[in-house]
């Protein structure tokens, strides 16, 4: 699991927060959907706005989750999880006048690969005549079929790939890819079960080790022990490269080819992923690889 990272996320909420405003501010059947909802935060609980719960970080949404979870809603909270079936989600529709939707997001947000796994690209691709598609799903952090409420908060909404979406669906983790430090929660390791190990992934073990308590269940539900399981190549590819291209050995490349790459460009060039800027999202399992390699013994 990998955190989202992104200088703009500030102004990509507010982006949002608008789109959501000027949608819901559209009398529907003579109801101001905006306003409505607004008067049932603030009558409620923590007498907050509908602004604060749209923008609210993720320690803020699990004390409002908490606080606000009821048995049953009132009807005009679920138009929130209508709003994002029907205007949102799909390429077509859109949110205020700027046409602005869950393809507009993928978009701004430049998230690669899924945060869930690090293991499958997320980018939006152009599909021929039809134009831009998103290859992300969009998942609800705190589900929606149970709290209706967050249905459109900004930071609820996770870019992932098909196969972690469809693993979590309405099943709870303790641990957000917007929260702070998740990229040391948790730590890859490798295990020889045989001396032939870094030359037969056969006998290599590849084990997630979480450093947070509270990673264990995201660990769990994503089922990201066993789809690592798969990837004991490629940590032999990594042990095996750092034998083959030791210190001494890139410094005589950087030799013959500085005027090409630095360093890093060249380590990238190597490994596959750049093992000094912990920008885990540009490819798939970027994490595992920098792990790996930080364990080397030669």
């Amino acid at each position: 699991m990998i955190s989202i990272k992104n200088e703009d996320l500030d102004s990509i909420a507010h982006k949002h927060y608008e789109a959501v405003k000027e949608h819901l501010n559209k009398k529907y059947k003579g109801i101001n959907y905006y306003k409505e909802i607004d008067n049932w935060f603030k009558k409620n609980h923590f007498n907050i706005s509908f602004k604060t719960v749209l923008l609210a970080d993720v320690p803020t949404l699990r004390k409002i989750k908490n606080k606000y979870k009821q048995k049953k809603y009132p009807d005009f909270l679920y138009k929130l999880v209508r709003v994002y079936k029907n205007n949102f989600s799909p390429k077509d529709s859109y949110l205020g006048s700027n046409h602005y939707n869950s393809l507009e997001l993928a978009k701004i947000l430049g998230v690669n690969t899924c945060p869930y796994c690090n293991r499958n690209y997320i980018n939006s691709i152009t599909y021929g005549s039809k134009g831009h598609r998103r290859t992300c799903q969009f998942d609800h952090f705190f589900p929606k079929d149970k709290y209706p409420f967050l249905a459109l908060s900004f930071y609820n909404l996770i870019p992932v790939c098909y196969s972690c979406n469809h693993i979590k669906h309405n099943q709870g983790i303790s641990v957000s890819p917007y929260e702070n430090d998740i990229d040391n929660m948790i730590k890859f390791e490798y295990k020889l079960k045989a001396a032939q190990g870094i030359f037969d992934p056969e006998f290599l073990e590849i084990n997630l080790k979480p450093l947070d308590k509270r990673m264990e269940r995201n660990i769990d539900v994503l089922r990201l022990d066993d789809k690592y399981s798969f990837h004991t190549k490629d940590a032999q590819d990594i042990l095996l490269k750092a034998i083959m291209f030791n210190d001494s050995q890139i410094d005589e490349y950087l030799d013959k080819y500085g005027d090409l790459f630095n360093k890093n460009e060249m380590i990238d060039l190597i490994y596959g992923t750049d093992l000094n800027t912990g920008n885990f999202s540009e490819k798939p399992i970027s994490k595992l690889r920098t792990d790996i390699f930080s364990q080397r013994s030669w």
